[in-house]
């Protein structure tokens, strides 16, 4: 499965074209970003994208990242996955998803999952290229 995520001066969301359960939750997670897009100024947005190209520059050539980037990068996915979990909530009401699948692939999606941005943030503080 390839996510690529949200653009906000497009306005798209970018995503495989697969029907899997897999891309329906990451689909949704990028549905939570777009959401919290629609409430923010263009300033805001700006500063989103400009926080998400510094996390990923830092990460993939092992730069130093200000903590208070990191946190917000961190926050913002989260908030995503709320979202993500709130419009699945009915699927798994169903039973159509288990909650535990669910949760686990909050955790695991590769690229985007909560346990990719925390491997990276680790590598960076391991490297001690945190900045306070």
């Amino acid at each position: 499965m390839q996510v690529e995520g949200v653009n906000p001066e497009q306005r798209t969301i970018c995503i495989d074209n697969s029907a899997s359960l897999k891309s329906l939750i990451a689909l949704s997670h990028e549905i939570g970003h777009a959401t919290a897009f629609q409430d923010m100024s263009d300033e805001q947005r700006e500063r989103f994208v400009e926080i998400n190209d510094t996390f990923r520059k830092c990460a993939r050539y092992g730069k130093s990242i200000k903590k208070e980037i990191l946190n917000e990068v961190l926050r913002s996915e989260r908030d995503a996955w709320a979202v993500a979990i709130k419009l699945l909530k009915p699927a798994i009401k169903s039973g159509l998803l288990a909650k535990e699948d669910l949760l686990n692939y909050v955790h695991s999606i590769e690229g985007q999952g909560l346990k990719t941005y925390s491997k990276a943030i680790d590598r960076m503080i391991e490297k001690r290229l945190v900045e306070n």
